[in-house]
């Protein structure tokens, strides 16, 4: 009877863990399809040089907007949107589903990372899998170029994580690692951050096996170059200011990245939002700590600690690049969620420090409860962001409606914007797409 139980329990547990996770997917697949819409918003229309480059046989690849965009090198991105000019004439549906097929593939790594962590949080798949598909992140998953930007540099920063902490017993992962590293660099900016915490994983390596390190950070060295090589600095925002980082607004702001995406953007809620953030940074900084102090060996969640400290430093590129914001944007959520995963496993891993390392029953209840209480608390809090998701989707949908409507009907000439400044761009690059057929003017 025990081997029978012990057989069936692991493929319970797989089948309602699959059955869990299949659901959230197909949740935010079913919000995609329900709010997307086949339009471009004035920050795709740009790129409409490229695909007058594609038309007159150019190299597009020397077109402006594909090597650097609003202070980003969406490279990887732009090759994607190619695809798309080329195979499906630019339908904005397609890049939407194929974003989605992208949080699908970051899955499998993350479960990986997981189960090496430790057998017992294989559970926990189901809440960090709420987390990557949040529709609190409804421009990442309804706007094109922040689908293509936000999601793949995502992607990338999840794998490059994943196979650079397998290096140690597999040397030939440092590849991929690199690979997916310069895919989440050259996707959007926060990439970068891979090769910043990637060390963590390279410095517990034998003194005479340091050839790793050494290739990583060499790598690291020829990408920011390559990047920053005529980089138009502060182009997007003249205001970058670093002293603005030492101020009451900036450590709210920081706090409420920390915590952006796991509780409703609400006014009323932001004194909450604070304080999760606070929460959140304490277990990322303050976590390994503990267990460090208690000897228990932290290198099994430096996958984890890694997660957490890019989802900080964004917070603080965040603040740098846009100090004039009172509460992150929904499309940060897509790299903000890190620290919030990074806390939620740093967290069970003292909980279950003190479960098991303690005789007192009474203290593994209290700490049990307390435990249980954290995890009710994500599972409210995450669930009322989705609820909120589903709400500013909505409104999203009914924009782009009114927008689809305006570029399309010949009555208005394209003047679909209140922005004096982007008025003749608008006109001239709708004007090029719907010459060349592309996105809504594809049956035209």
């Amino acid at each position: 009877m025990k081997t029978v139980t012990h057989l069936t329990t692991p493929k319970i547990r797989n089948i309602i863990i699959f059955l869990a996770v299949s659901t959230i997917a197909l949740h935010t697949l079913y919000f995609i399809h329900v709010y997307g819409v086949n339009i471009f918003v004035v920050d795709d229309l740009p790129f409409a040089s490229i695909a007058q480059a594609i038309k007159n046989g150019d190299h597009f690849w020397n077109v402006e907007e594909f090597v650097e965009y609003r202070d980003q090198r969406p490279i990887f991105p732009n090759l994607i949107l190619v695809v798309n000019m080329v195979l499906a004439s630019w339908n904005v549906m397609y890049q939407l589903y194929f974003g989605w097929f992208l949080i699908v593939l970051s899955i499998v790594p993350m479960y990986s990372i997981l189960k090496k962590t430790d057998h017992r949080l294989i559970w926990i798949i189901i809440p960090i899998v709420a987390f990557l598909f949040n529709t609190a992140q409804h421009v990442s998953l309804l706007m094109d170029i922040a689908s293509r930007q936000m999601l793949l540099a995502s992607m990338g920063i999840i794998f490059s994580i994943y196979f650079i902490n397998k290096i140690q017993s597999q040397k030939a992962a440092l590849l991929p690692a690199i690979l997916f590293a310069i895919v989440a660099s050259f996707s959007a900016i926060p990439g970068l951050l891979v090769w910043i915490v990637g060390v963590l994983s390279l410095t517990n390596f034998d003194k005479t096996k340091k050839t790793p390190l050494l290739i990583w950070i060499s790598s690291a060295f020829v990408v920011f170059f390559v990047y920053f090589t005529n980089f138009a600095f502060g182009a997007e925002n003249k205001s970058i200011n670093l002293l603005g980082l030492f101020t009451l607004d900036s450590l709210k702001l920081f706090l409420l990245s920390a915590s952006n995406g796991l509780i409703p953007k609400l006014t009323t809620f932001v004194p909450i939002q604070i304080i999760a953030g606070f929460v959140v940074i304490s277990l990322i900084i303050g976590g390994p700590v503990y267990l460090r102090l208690k000897q228990k060996e932290i290198k099994a969640i430096v996958p984890w600690i890694q997660f957490g400290l890019i989802g900080l430093f964004y917070a603080v590129m965040t603040i740098i690049a846009r100090a004039d914001l009172d509460v992150p944007l929904s499309h940060y959520v897509t790299i903000d969620k890190f620290s919030q995963i990074s806390a939620l496993i740093i967290a069970t891993m003292i909980f279950l420090q003190i479960h098991n390392s303690s005789s007192d029953k009474h203290k593994k209840t209290v700490a049990s409860i307390i435990f249980s209480i954290f995890i009710a608390i994500i599972v409210i809090s995450l669930s009322a962001s989705y609820v909120s998701g589903w709400y500013d989707g909505s409104i999203y949908h009914k924009e782009k409606i009114s927008y689809l409507e305006c570029m399309t009907n010949p009555i208005f000439d394209f003047k679909c914007t209140m922005l004096d400044s982007e008025r003749d761009m608008v006109r001239e690059n709708g004007k090029i797409l719907k010459e060349l057929h592309l996105g809504p003017f594809a049956n035209q």
